[in-house]
């Protein structure tokens, strides 16, 4: 997998994880236990253009997982919005480069990443780690 997706994916996490939003790990679950949804995130944040965006992609997955009455209100999603969007600005903003590109990619950044996105995806569809 390429380094942008882990840390992309690192970053989610750790994000996440820290912020838990949901209380899941203060309540004794085990590490991974938004995996889940952190799989869903990733991809929805080609259409984040801004941070607010990565706050609505994380209240929304969670409301979709848990409901509104565990999700909690849309602000509860703030905390971990500021390093995901560094990170997924970050990896936006780096040009294309692997065996799929036979030349710098000459599409904007947005097509671009979701190219990167797509590809990701099927990378972790095929390594087994989420559906």
């Amino acid at each position: 997998m390429d380094m942008r997706y882990q840390d992309l994916v690192a970053t989610v996490e750790r994000a996440i994880n820290e912020a838990d939003p949901i209380r899941l790990l203060a309540g004794g679950a085990p590490s991974d236990e938004y995996a889940p949804e952190i799989g869903t995130i990733i991809p929805l944040l080609t259409n984040a253009h801004r941070p607010d965006d990565v706050t609505g992609v994380l209240h929304g997955e969670f409301l979709r997982s848990f409901g509104e009455g565990t999700a909690g209100p849309r602000q509860a999603n703030q905390a971990p919005t500021r390093q995901i969007w560094d990170a997924f600005t970050r990896i936006s903003e780096q040009r294309l480069t692997g065996p799929w590109v036979r030349q710098p990619c000459g599409l904007r950044v947005e097509e671009c990443l979701v190219q990167t996105v797509e590809l990701f995806r099927r990378s972790l569809r095929a390594s087994g780690r989420f559906a």
